[in-house]
């Protein structure tokens, strides 16, 4: 038990004096400074990333708002025009061969000033085959009994509908159908008017929207189909919504979201805004590399700089921390100086300071006349030596037993003389501590 108390004893001592009070709270100190300047870092850097991803999303808002009043526009021009289809549609139905011939002449002159883009306008049976075209028919009726849009018309009573993407026969371009129930005043299903709109001519205005290669545009129905796309991927497959509102000023709302996209896995600042009175929604994505591209940059100088301020706070901690311990040591070893000389300076006979290790720290220059040894030659030499020895092994336990006490022993004990006689001294043994030491140590 006392060899391993001794052992936690000495690892406590070598601990203290490796470490040191100074040392521990320098290092506390350094940890809280640069705790504070990763916080600082952490709140800069989110602060940039916000004002950047804010103004993202007004770059991508406007693109949005200018894409909405484009498909409101194109939206009242398919109002327009399936109301002139449902007279041509009646005209057909109650007969009246010159009213449909003068409808539907109205009807193509319509879409022949109407915007760029509306290609043909048409009727469809509650069979599913064509009434009537804009455009001359083809050798035989068109069958468009399998397409989605009219089938949800036909089978699912739905008054208004956009189709998805299909390659129109007439046009040869990709074309969506905005399509409409005509009813008699009865109720009774006469058939389903549909206006055709090219989205070429549509995607011609998102791309000189689009501000970079990666930025991407689109046209979501309201299911979330995307039925058309600035990258020209993606058409026909179902888009996540965007949860996230934003409110706006004027009252009204628009939805966010930073997220990798379905369609080709870039991550981008999504914003998307409902189209009034339709079942449409535009979606404007910024690509978030190049649109964060300065604030990131300016978060890598950032943390860059933080882990400069953090290297620098630790160099001059530590040379705070040497710089202590010099003058410390310089105070402390003339404190010591002074009083090792007022102790022999009020000693007549042999008097030796030992550390905790049991080496002599000072000797009296008394022990010259008394033992015909320099004190020079005892400083550093383990105590003991000029004790006889039969007396040695009882001396160094009694010094051992009083160390990191405050008792006195009085001894009487032979010492060997240089030139080979014995003196028999009395003397007193005692624990005594100097300024700065350790205070788990035996000084002397």
């Amino acid at each position: 038990m006392s060899g391993a108390g001794g052992f936690a004893a000495g690892l406590r001592s070598w601990s203290r004096r490796l470490l040191g009070r100074d040392l521990l709270a320098a290092v506390l100190v350094l940890a809280l400074v640069c705790a504070a300047v990763y916080g600082a870092y952490r709140v800069v850097a989110a602060r940039t990333e916000d004002e950047a991803v804010a103004g993202a999303v007004n770059v991508a808002e406007r693109d949005a708002r200018i894409l909405v009043e484009y498909w409101s526009n194109v939206q009242d021009r398919v109002t327009r025009l399936q109301i002139m289809a449902n007279s041509v549609t009646l005209a057909q139905v109650n007969g009246d061969h010159t009213g449909m011939q003068r409808a539907l002449d109205t009807l193509k002159a319509a879409l022949s000033v109407s915007l760029r883009g509306f290609v043909v306008a048409a009727a469809v049976d509650p069979r599913g085959f064509v009434m009537w075209s804009t455009q001359p028919a083809m050798d035989l009726p068109i069958d468009v009994s399998d397409r989605e849009h009219i089938q949800a018309i036909l089978k699912q009573g739905q008054e208004t509908f956009v189709g998805q993407p299909v390659v129109g026969r007439v046009s040869g371009q990709r074309t969506i159908q905005f399509a409409a129930a005509q009813r008699s005043d009865d109720g009774a299903l006469i058939g389903v008017d549909v206006v055709s709109f090219d989205l070429t001519r549509a995607l011609e205005l998102e791309k000189r929207l689009t501000h970079r290669s990666r930025d991407l545009i689109t046209l979501v129905r309201g299911d979330g189909m995307l039925l058309a796309s600035s990258v020209s991927q993606g058409v026909g497959m179902k888009l996540p919504s965007l949860t996230a509102p934003i409110p706006r000023d004027d009252g009204g709302t628009v939805l966010f979201a930073r997220r990798a996209s379905r369609i080709d896995g870039v991550r981008r600042i999504f914003v998307r805004m409902p189209v009034p009175d339709s079942d449409l929604s535009v979606a404007v994505g910024l690509d978030e590399e190049t649109a964060l591209a300065s604030a990131m940059h300016f978060q890598r100088r950032l943390r860059i700089g933080a882990y400069l301020f953090c290297l620098m706070a630790a160099l001059l901690v530590g040379a705070a921390v040497i710089v202590f311990r010099l003058a410390r040591n310089a105070d402390a070893k003339a404190s010591r100086e002074a009083l090792l000389h007022q102790i022999a300076d009020r000693s007549h006979d042999i008097i030796g300071v030992l550390d905790h290790d049991f080496r002599y720290l000072f000797v009296n220059d008394s022990v010259q006349a008394l033992l015909g040894v320099a004190a020079s030659e005892l400083i550093g030499q383990p105590a003991g030596g000029l004790v006889l020895p039969e007396y040695r092994k009882a001396v160094i336990a009694k010094l051992r037993s009083l160390s990191g006490t405050d008792d006195s022993y009085r001894v009487t004990a032979p010492f060997a003389h240089r030139d080979g006689g014995e003196i028999w001294l009395e003397y007193d043994i005692c624990h005594i501590r100097l300024p700065g030491s350790d205070p788990a140590g035996q000084d002397g």
